[in-house]
């Protein structure tokens, strides 16, 4: 039996979805309060212009979220496709990191 490439199910499409959006975000969060540092110069002003702190970073964890249980509700539907489970795996990459980096501020914070 061959594995379809394609989503059949709305639900696997939204995974997958879901999932590119998690990482997209993971990287270009970081790299707008870079480039509003090179831009405005002022730090202060940056973190009135652009006030993306715990928001973004609260962004990126539902995002996230929303992608791994999404992916898992479309496996357990049937989806057997090859984006669905790129984005599951891309989602659980991208969950990985923010458990660790949670069990790393829990266990030796600053």
């Amino acid at each position: 039996m061959r594995r379809p490439w394609r989503p059949a199910s709305s639900v696997g499409r939204r995974a997958f979805w879901l999932a590119i959006a998690a990482a997209v975000w993971g990287l270009l969060f970081p790299s707008l309060g870079a480039l509003g540092r090179a831009v405005f110069g002022d730090i202060e002003r940056v973190r009135i212009m652009i006030p993306i702190g715990m928001g973004g970073l609260l962004l990126e964890v539902a995002l996230t979220a929303a992608a791994l249980l999404t992916g898992i509700r479309a496996l357990r539907g049937g989806e057997r496709s090859w984006l669905t489970l790129l984005g599951l795996a891309l989602a659980v990459v991208v969950g990985g990191f923010w458990i660790l980096f949670a069990l790393g501020e829990v266990l030796v914070p600053h």
